[in-house]
């Protein structure tokens, strides 16, 4: 079942009722929208019906109908119909690439005649020029775009970011220290964000957008998600943390790389196939060296409604206030420092890390070593301002929970 954090506050009964309500969970339920004592949904709009129906174990797409095996077969006619128009921003172009993979830059087509980020199909290949120079630039796998070996921290979406040791689609984080959690004065906290210094000692590479359709599709060989309609650059979502681990080892694998899964068995940070970020991974990574609520600044207003413009929030996320009521094509907005995209918003994000209470100072932490929840980030499509924050630990679920406004993107520690 999806939980927002305020639910493992309360606590659960037996299979049915909740417990009373803690201080933490009333503030994360009036945080969603939902009424603490009645599980009323009290969201304005088309999220109504849907935030009940998770409380209730069901989604409101379907509601739980379990038409995979009919959408499946369908899947493909979906795919070439829908689609989303989002720009996307690019990066300095420099040069084609070779050797491309289906769907990406000079790589075959997918079979349903689509291919990834920017991309057209022509004639059986992946091709896209880059609006300003008209070489080939594909911004999701860096092929035929400046490699700098840098990275900026001090602008968002710079250009230039670092990508050395990195397969393409992904960017190189440095290691180094920062602080995690939120200060007590920020706008949205709740108090499970307790600031702690954490030193990451690897660096690593993260996907710089969260993994698409057709991505999964490609992979996989089917389309679990809900909107299918919104086409193959979206993200998959109503994907488990056991989905998302399993992706991450058929990655490996065709890449001949070890996998870092035996089950849900983490073998580690030295391993070096494709992986979730841990949970202060993914906080650094979103930060892109900031230390404000988004990599922008600091949110304002009444941030707990879907009405409320938020300057800082609007041009980087995809969030209930701007969303339209599904997700969007990734890479549509700003990134930040970092080169990455939708670290905040569009989807939640599955990390590796079971739930927890924060430890002191640490380093390179990757959870708790028992529990039951897995903790995603970022907010989603559906949901408020306030769970739209670096800081923010807004949800967590049982390793087979799927939700359509759940997702994820995958880390790898740097050669």
């Amino acid at each position: 079942m999806h939980q927002p954090r305020a639910f493992q506050a309360a606590g659960r009964i037996g299979g049915g009722g909740w417990r009373e309500w803690g201080k933490v969970g009333l503030r994360r339920l009036m945080g969603l929208g939902i009424h603490a004592k009645t599980n009323e949904g009290l969201r304005a709009g088309n999220w109504t019906a849907h935030r009940a129906a998770l409380i209730l174990g069901v989604d409101s797409v379907g509601a739980e109908m379990n038409l995979s095996h009919l959408m499946r077969l369908l899947v493909a006619a979906v795919l070439v119909l829908g689609g989303c128009s989002d720009e996307v921003p690019t990066r300095t172009a420099s040069g084609s690439g070779g050797g491309a993979s289906a769907g990406s830059q000079g790589g075959a087509c997918y079979p349903n005649g689509t291919c990834n980020g920017v991309l057209d199909c022509i004639d059986g290949r992946c091709e896209g020029a880059s609006a300003d120079t008209g070489i080939q630039c594909n911004v999701f796998t860096g092929e035929g775009c400046e490699d700098t070996g840098t990275v900026d921290t001090g602008t968002v979406d710079t250009g230039t970011v670092d990508t050395r040791g990195c397969p393409a689609g992904y960017v190189r984080i440095a290691p180094g220290t920062f602080t995690m959690g939120s200060p007590d004065a920020e706008e949205g906290r709740v108090s499970d964000e307790t600031q702690h210094n954490v030193t990451i000692t690897r660096a690593f590479c993260m996907k710089a957008t969260e993994v698409t359709q057709g991505e999964w599709q490609a992979e996989m060989g089917d389309n679990p998600s809900s909107f299918q309609e919104c086409g193959p650059n979206c993200p998959v979502e109503k994907v488990s943390w056991d989905d998302a681990v399993l992706y991450a080892n058929a990655l490996s694998r065709r890449e001949g790389l070890p996998e870092c899964y035996a089950g849900s068995t983490f073998s580690g940070l030295d391993c070096g196939g494709y992986r979730l970020p841990t949970e202060s991974e993914w906080e650094y990574a979103a930060r892109g060296g900031t230390t404000t609520a988004t990599y922008l600044g600091n949110l304002s207003g009444t941030v707990s409604d879907c009405s409320t413009a938020q300057a800082n929030l609007d041009g980087i996320a995809w969030w209930c206030g701007n969303a339209g009521g599904r997700t969007q094509a990734v890479g549509g907005k700003t990134s930040n420092a970092f080169g990455l995209w939708d670290m905040l918003g569009n989807v939640w994000e599955w990390t590796g890390d079971l739930d927890g209470t924060y430890p002191a100072t640490v380093t390179d932490p990757t959870g708790p070593t028992t529990g039951s929840l897995r903790v995603f980030r970022g907010g989603g499509w559906s949901y408020f301002a306030r769970t739209a924050r670096a800081a923010d630990r807004g949800g967590s679920g049982t390793p087979d929970n799927r939700a359509n406004d759940l997702g994820f993107r995958l880390a790898r520690t740097a050669r």
